[in-house]
C-alpha cells in the first residue's frame, strides 16, 4: 500500500521528472558525469598531497639514518622548515607542518625501509647463481662482539650485487653455531667463496665457522675443494708488506 501511495505521488507531482529525453537528458547526463569527475579530481589531489607529505617524511628520516644523528633531532628538524617556509613560501606553511617527524614516526619509518632493503636484497638472492661471504669480528663499546657479513654475488644475468648483509651481535661467547645462521635464506649449495677474520670462532675446525660450513657442505654433497677458503687475507697482506 504503501509503494502504491509512493509510487501515485511521484506520478502526479513529479512527472515532469520521470525518464528525461533528447535533450533534457542529455543535459542531465553531461551535469551528472560533470560532478563526477570534479569529484573524482578533488579527491585525486587530495591522495597527491597526502602522498608527498609521506614521501617527503620518509625522504627525511632516510637522512637522519644515513647521516647517524639521533631520531629526536626529526622534530628539531621540522623546526626549522617551518621557520624557513614561513619566509620563503607562506603559502606552504600547512603542507610543511603535516609532515610528521616525531621519534616514534622516524623510528618507525627506518624500520619500513630497513624492512624493504631486507625484502629486496633476500628476492635478489634467491636468484643467485653463485655467491662469496666475508665476515669480520670486532667488538662495540659495550663489549659485545659484533659480526660484519658482507656478501657478493651474481645472477643469470651476470648483475652482480655487493651488499653488507648484515652486523650480527655475538652475545657471550661467540662460537661457529652463533655465526652460522639462515635467516636470509642463502642458497648455501651455490657459495664458492668465504672470506673471515683469524678468529678462533671464524677458523676452528670444529667449533668455528669453517669447521660448521664444511658440515653444511657435506649434507649439501658439495665438494670441499670447490668451496675456497681465504683466512685473515687482510693480516696476511701486512706482513707481504712488511717482509718486502
Amino acid at each position: 500500500m504503501k509503494e502504491f501511495n509512493i509510487k501515485r505521488h511521484y506520478a502526479t507531482k513529479h512527472a515532469t521528472l520521470h525518464s528525461p529525453t533528447g535533450q533534457l537528458r542529455t543535459e542531465k547526463i553531461q551535469k551528472l558525469t560533470a560532478n563526477l569527475e570534479k569529484q573524482q579530481q578533488m579527491f585525486h589531489k587530495q591522495r597527491t598531497r597526502l602522498d608527498n607529505v609521506v614521501k617527503a617524511s620518509f625522504v627525511l628520516c632516510s637522512k637522519l639514518a644515513k647521516a647517524l644523528k639521533p631520531f629526536a633531532e626529526g622534530e628539531f628538524i621540522k623546526e626549522c622548515m617551518l621557520g624557513v617556509c614561513g619566509i620563503l613560501c607562506p603559502e606552504k606553511k600547512n603542507e610543511f607542518e603535516k609532515i610528521s617527524l616525531s621519534r616514534r614516526t622516524v623510528i618507525r619509518r627506518i624500520k619500513m625501509m630497513a624492512n624493504d632493503i631486507k625484502t629486496t636484497l633476500t628476492d635478489r638472492m634467491a636468484g643467485f647463481e653463485s655467491f662469496s661471504i666475508a665476515l669480520d669480528e670486532s667488538t662495540d663499546l659495550s663489549d659485545t662482539a659484533q659480526l660484519a657479513i658482507f656478501m657478493r654475488g651474481v645472477d643469470k644475468e651476470f648483475t652482480v650485487t655487493e651488499e653488507l648483509l648484515a652486523l650480527q651481535p655475538l652475545k657471550g661467547t661467540a662460537t661457529g653455531e652463533d655465526i652460522f645462521f639462515s635467516s636470509f635464506g642463502l642458497p648455501w649449495s651455490k657459495l664458492i667463496e668465504v672470506c673471515s677474520d683469524g678468529a678462533p670462532s671464524m677458523v676452528g675446525l670444529r667449533k668455528g665457522f669453517i669447521g660448521i660450513l664444511n658440515e653444511k657442505a657435506t649434507e649439501l654433497n658439495v665438494q670441499k675443494d670447490d668451496l675456497i677458503v681465504l683466512r685473515s687475507i687482510i693480516h696476511q697482506q701486512n706482513l707481504c708488506s712488511k717482509s718486502i
